[in-house]
This record gives C-alpha cells, structure tokens and sequence, in this order.
C-alpha cells in the first residue's frame, strides 16, 4: 500500500491510504520523504506548498501524544501576568521559549551560562551558538529578537513554586509547540523549522550546513522577528 502513496502522490491518493499513517513507521518515513522531496526540488515554491497541504492531512499516530499548542491569546495572557507579578524574573525566560522553539532545558542553560555561548549580533535578532548533548538531543544554534533580555532564572523555583501556585500559566514545554506551530503558519520550511528547533541530522554537510544557516537568517529577520515584534507590542 505504501508504494501506491510514495509513486503516485496526490492529496486523492494520501487520503485513500489515510489508515497507513496510524503506524508510527510509516509516519516518520512519509515526513523524512516530504523532506526529500523539497531537497531535490531545491525548495521550490510548489513543492513546498504541496508538501504543506500533505503535512496537515495526516497525524501523528501516538495514541498518548499531547497535542495541545497555546494561542497567541493564551500566550500574551500568560506573559502579562507574569510580568505584573512578583516572579517577572520569568517574562524574558518566557519569551526566549517562544520566540526560539528551543527546549526548556536548552534556553535554562543559555540564561545561566551565556558566557558560554558565541553571540552573533545579526540586524534585529541575535544567534547564540554551543553544541549540547543530551542524548539523542541536541542544539546548534538558538534564535532571540533582539527585546529579549538573557537574564538568570532557577527552574526548580519555577517548577515548585510559580507554576504550582500559578496553574493558569502555560507550562513551558508548550512554547516549543507554540514556536512550531507559528513558523509553519508563517509557511517556512520544514527543514527550517527543524534548524532553530536543533533538530539536525549528524551527517548534514559543511556546504549544506552554511546554506541553511544563510535561509534560516534570513526567515528569522523577515518573517519571524516582525511576528513576535507584534505580539511583544501587544504585552
């Protein structure tokens, strides 16, 4: 069944074959084909439409996934209250997150170890550059607006005593979805979403390295900083 949707792909075909993709095999090697296909193409302008269209129509299969991804409403409600309250150390944390898509774990440790980090100032935002390791994790490289202030925070105090006493914020780990969600309704590419979420695949060459850090400034400063910019403005 798989080579019917691989060899004659439509939206008709990929709806007929919908079950396939309750397998979580055979979603992750769809998308990794998806990926292809926008490689070979040279990211064209249709392929990369297509390629959209083919992503919203099918679904993660994990029956226990937490596919919940906050609002822009829910977002500001959240950065508001922190910010007029007496734990506002945490509203430049919080839009690190969003304004990254990085993980949790990975924007803790740029605010409490930014020497640590090269910063590279670009026009409008910054690139804060160190490998990590965690696993099977990893990060090259994190994205901020410049109005984003590095400042540091304690996730423990965080974790113990704002959000348990605070249940109507959003929990951190939502603003990595949030991020994703976002850049992909923005229409940048996939393998661009991946990049500033450190999803990068070891074997990825110098050349092509270069080549998406190149396309991914660029998307940042043109469509993601003027984003978050509004979104900031409305705090």
């Amino acid at each position: 069944m798989g080579k019917r949707v691989y060899n004659n792909l439509s939206l008709k075909s990929l709806k007929s074959e919908k079950d396939l993709f309750r397998k979580d095999a055979y979603y992750k090697t769809f998308l990794a084909f998806l990926k292809y296909r926008e490689e070979i193409s040279d990211y064209d302008a249709a392929v990369m439409a297509e390629n959209q269209r083919f992503r919203k129509l099918i679904s993660n299969p994990g029956s226990n996934a937490d596919n919940y991804t906050p609002t822009d409403t829910e977002l500001l409600a959240t950065l508001r209250l922190i910010k007029a309250s007496a734990f506002n150390r945490f509203f430049d944390f919080y839009l690190a997150l969003a304004c990254s898509g990085a993980r949790v774990a990975e924007i803790a440790d740029l605010c409490n170890n930014a020497h640590s980090y090269k910063k590279v100032q670009m026009a409008g935002f910054s690139k804060y550059l160190k490998t990590n390791v965690r696993g099977t994790k990893k990060s090259f490289v994190i994205y901020l607006p410049d109005f984003v202030n590095i400042q540091k925070v304690s996730l423990t105090y965080l974790q113990h005593k704002v959000l348990k006493n605070n249940p109507e914020l959003l929990r951190p780990k939502y603003l990595r979805k949030y991020f994703c969600y976002t850049a992909s309704g923005l229409n940048i590419p996939a393998d661009l979403i991946d990049y500033y979420q450190g999803r990068v695949p070891d074997s990825i060459q110098s050349k092509h390295y270069l080549s998406k850090q190149e396309r991914a400034d660029f998307f940042y400063k043109d469509k993601l900083v003027p984003n978050f910019l509004r979104l900031y403005d409305e705090i």
